[in-house]
């Protein structure tokens, strides 16, 4: 029986409904393994109890797929359910990476009936012409029907390579490569950046980011998602002279850098065999330390070699590319209650109609600390922690720093000679501001309205605290109140808790703002 071009595009279809049902594995997906060849006579469902491979419970609830990489893991398959055939049409096998990605797991479980239901619009699409000597063509069968009657005159071992063919030669790139790093056991290395020395650093281990952030390194992103396991190690070694990292697949560089004096670590991770996503590695000639760079944006390579970087290729590869972090995880904002311990010595800051300062700013920096984290998952630095060892009024940008802080906030309340002054004010630095201090101002000052005092406006004033030299933080200091005010007083404690709530949410947006 001569088919069409249409029809035999059709029946195709169908065999390849019937052939991912069974489990049959497509070449470009790795060769079957034993009992999964197509066993003729058998039905869809009865296939797949006695084909498919099975995964342990353990393994089962271990085959995730990496982040931004949503393809459900290898699952158990279940009686009576197939996976969804792939469409007839030639433009409907060009699915977007969006529309693997956003698919729930199991979505692609449907029933033999589901799927000849399912199959027959793309096979009526198909048929324009009855093929020579058949007569019209029956629509209306199932489709293991349609694929038993081509089996009649189609060899289905020819079949099953043949449709496997037009799957890797249609399916687009990416998708296959997906399928390949679907059930691959994944880690996400984050990317710290050191801004003293200009050097990357990456790494998997949490306990290594918090201790360099704790140290001023900044967490920029997840550079990469790395396979848990690989033939291809990517081996990490340390220069103990310039203080730096570097990171490279090669044992003879490796070995090369040991007999120059640097200190092999072992393997940091794993590069991916695969080679789905590359790993772009640059060099700065004129860096004293941190000469390299790794990353898979191109266009951060391009923007580097136009710098005067050298382009030294592809270091490794992962199995997906990096991605931004939630602003929020990586904001450390300082908090500082204005006066207190200072050096061993208490310091009470202004006092009037029985407050004194230090008691106040302690208070609420509690409070915002509070709120900060549990209504809006922030990480604060209370300097009140650190109890009568508190450095001084001017050394707590440094001490910001040296704790990796992103900002810093510093709370104080107001007085004056009289007690008619009323209202709040923020400050930055006047004559050496960090250049993004005004935008945090702008955002902390807009939530002093909650106090429901006067608003005397957002000033600038030479206060160390907030000052940018010597690569200070970005910086404001709030004047909440003031303290030798009878009304003010009497208006804040009445509302301190919500003043509390709102400074909170004014550190939630800051950190949205990358501070």
């Amino acid at each position: 029986m001569e088919l069409s071009k249409k029809r035999r595009r059709a029946l195709l279809a169908l065999a390849l409904t019937a052939v991912l049902g069974m489990g049959v594995t497509p070449a470009w997906a790795g060769e079957p393994t034993e009992g999964q060849n197509v066993v003729a006579g058998k039905t869809t469902a009865e296939q797949a109890e006695t084909s498919a491979p099975m995964l342990d419970a353990e393994d089962a609830g271990e085959a995730a797929a990496p982040r931004e990489l949503a393809l459900p893991a290898q699952e158990v398959p279940l009686p009576e359910e197939a996976k969804s055939p792939a469409p007839a049409d030639e433009n409907e096998a060009q699915a977007t990476d969006a529309e693997v990605g956003s698919a729930p797991a199991g979505d692609g479980a449907k029933t033999d009936q589901q799927e000849a239901t399912k199959a027959e619009p793309a096979t009526k699409a198909a048929e324009q012409t009855p093929a020579s000597g058949d007569g019209a063509d029956d629509d209306s069968g199932s489709t293991m029907a349609e694929l038993e009657e081509l089996s009649k005159t189609t060899d289905v071992d020819e079949l099953v390579a043949s449709k496997a063919q037009v799957v890797h030669d249609e399916a687009p790139l990416q998708l296959r490569k997906l399928a390949k790093t679907a059930s691959v056991k994944s880690i996400e290395m984050m990317r710290l950046y050191n801004p003293n020395s200009g050097e990357h650093f990456y790494t998997s281990n949490a306990e290594e980011v918090a201790n360099l952030r704790s140290l001023g390194w900044r967490l920029e992103s997840v550079g990469w998602v790395a396979p848990e396991t690989s033939n291809v190690p990517v081996y990490r070694l340390y220069n103990p002279n310039a203080g730096d990292h570097h990171y490279t697949t090669s044992a003879e560089e490796r070995d090369d850098l040991v007999r120059l004096g640097w200190h092999d670590e072992g393997i940091g991770w794993y590069s991916d065999s695969g080679e789905t996503v590359a790993l772009l590695r640059q060099y700065n000639p004129n860096a004293k330390a941190g000469a390299h760079n790794f990353t898979t944006s191109e266009e951060e390579n391009d923007s580097l070699v136009r710098l005067g970087w050298r382009p030294e290729g592809i270091g490794w590869y992962a199995l997906a590319a990096g991605y931004a972090i939630d602003p929020k995880e990586t904001s450390y904002i300082y908090l500082d209650a204005g006066h207190g311990w200072s050096s061993g010595a208490w310091d009470s800051g202004a006092v009037g109609n029985g407050y004194q300062e230090a008691e106040l700013t302690a208070d609420l920096t509690a409070r915002m600390a509070k709120y900060a984290r549990e209504v809006y998952g922030l990480n604060v630095f209370e300097s009140t922690s650190e109890g009568t060892s508190r450095p001084d009024y001017r050394g707590r940008q440094a001490d910001a720093k040296s704790r990796g802080c992103t900002s810093l906030v510093s709370i104080h309340f107001n007085a004056s000679d009289g007690s008619g002054a009323s209202g709040y004010e923020s400050y930055r630095h006047e004559s050496v501001p960090n250049p993004r201090s005004a935008r945090l101002q702008s955002i902390m000052h807009a939530q002093l309205a909650s106090t429901g005092l006067r608003n005397r406006g957002a000033r600038s004033a030479d206060f160390a605290v907030v000052s940018g030299r010597n690569d200070g933080l970005p910086a404001t200091l709030l004047e909440i109140c003031f303290v030798t005010n009878p009304y003010d007083m009497r208006q804040y404690m009445a509302n301190r808790d919500k003043v509390a709530r709102a400074l909170a949410k004014g550190l939630y947006e800051a950190a949205q703002a990358g501070f």
